[in-house]
C-alpha cells in the first residue's frame, strides 16, 4: 500500500553517498544517481527496487486510487523510459544479484504468493510457490534462490520451487517485537544469515515517539547462526522500512520526524546514524 507523506521539517542538511529511488515529500517517486540531482520517475509509483549497478529501476505503480490493481514497472536510466511489464494484484519487486530476473507477490484466489519473472520475458513469469507469503527478503548471492517470508517462517526457495530452508520468524520477534504484514524483512547482500527486521514494539515504548497509530517501530538484526537479536535503533530513533546497501555497510530506513517522514541511514552497529533525504521508501545501488 502506498505512503501518503505530508510535509517534511528540513532541519539538517542532505547526505547524499549513493544511487538512491525513495517517494519524496510530494509523493512522487524519484531516482537520483549518486552526485546527482533528483529524477521524477513516477508521480504513482512506489515500492522502488534498484539494480545493483543502478541503471534499471523496478517499482510498482497504483492504477488509481478507487482500485486496487497495480502494475510492475521497469524503469531504465539510461533513456528515461518505463516499460509495463506485469499487471493485476502484484507488489514488492526485488531484483536478483545478477540483475536478469525479479521476485515479486502476486494475489490469486486470495493468496499472496511469491512469482519470479526473467526480465527478458516478462509474459513467461511463473509461480514458485504455492505457500502462502508476505513478501520477498531477497536473494541468494548466487541468484538461484528466493528468501520470503509470512507470519511464521522466513523461508529459502529455489527456482525449482524446492524449500531449502525454513526459520521461525518467533526467533526474533520474541515477545518484544509485533507481526504485521507490513514488516519487512531483508536479507544481507553478502551474509545468508544475517536478516534486518523492521518492525513495530508489541507494547508502548516510555519515552519513544509514536506515529498516529501510536505505534513505535525499529530496526533489528538476528543473526540465524547464533540466534543473536540485536536492535539497530535506540528508542529514541522510529524507523522501518530499511534496506541494505549492496556492500551490506549501510542500512537506510524510514524515520518519522516532527512533520512527517525522510530516509536516513545507520551503519548495522548502530553508529554513523545520518540524514539523507526528505521521503520514505528507500532503495539503495552502488
Amino acid at each position: 500500500m502506498r505512503t501518503v507523506i505530508g510535509a517534511i521539517c528540513v532541519f539538517a542538511s542532505s547526505v547524499h553517498a549513493a544511487t538512491l529511488a525513495y517517494v519524496d515529500s510530494r509523493d512522487r517517486l524519484v531516482y537520483q544517481p549518486e552526485g546527482g540531482k533528483p529524477v521524477v520517475v513516477s508521480r504513482d509509483g512506489y515500492e522502488p527496487s534498484l539494480r545493483r549497478d543502478g541503471k534499471q529501476l523496478l517499482y510498482t505503480r497504483q492504477e488509481s486510487a478507487t482500485s486496487p490493481k497495480r502494475t510492475l514497472v521497469l524503469y531504465d536510466v539510461a533513456s528515461g523510459h518505463s516499460s509495463d511489464l506485469i499487471s493485476g494484484f502484484v507488489s514488492g519487486p526485488v531484483w536478483s544479484p545478477d540483475g536478469r530476473r525479479m521476485a515479486f507477490t502476486r494475489l490469486e484466489a486470495k493468496v499472496w504468493q511469491v512469482w519470479v519473472m526473467d526480465l527478458a520475458e516478462p509474459a513467461k513469469a511463473s509461480r514458485v510457490s504455492e505457500e502462502e507469503m508476505d513478501g520477498v527478503a531477497g536473494w541468494s548471492p548466487e541468484s538461484d534462490t528466493i528468501i520470503c517470508y509470512n507470519q511464521t517462517n522466513v523461508y529459502w526457495i529455489g527456482l525449482d520451487g524446492k524449500t531449502r530452508r525454513k526459520v521461525p520468524t518467533s526467533v526474533f520477534y520474541r515477545q518484544d517485537l509485533e507481526w504485521m504484514s507490513s514488516n519487512k524483512i531483508r536479507i544481507h547482500p553478502k551474509n545468508p544469515n544475517l536478516l534486518a527486521v523492521s518492525a513495530g514494539y508489541s507494547e508502548t515504548q516510555e519515552g519513544a515517539p509514536a506515529d498516529e497509530t501510536g505505534m513505535t517501530f525499529t530496526v533489528a538484526l538476528f543473526d540465524i547462526n547464533s540466534s543473536k537479536r540485536d536492535l539497530v535503533l535506540t528508542k529514541k530513533v522510529w524507523g522501518d522500512e530499511a534496506e541494505w546497501s549492496p556492500d551490506g555497510e549501510w542500512l537506510y530506513f524510514r524515520r518519522l520526524e516532527a512533520r512527517g517522514f525522510a530516509v536516513w541511514r545507520v551503519h548495522p552497529d548502530g553508529s554513523g546514524l545520518e540524514r539523507v533525504a526528505a521521503g520514505s521508501g528507500p532503495a539503495v545501488a552502488e
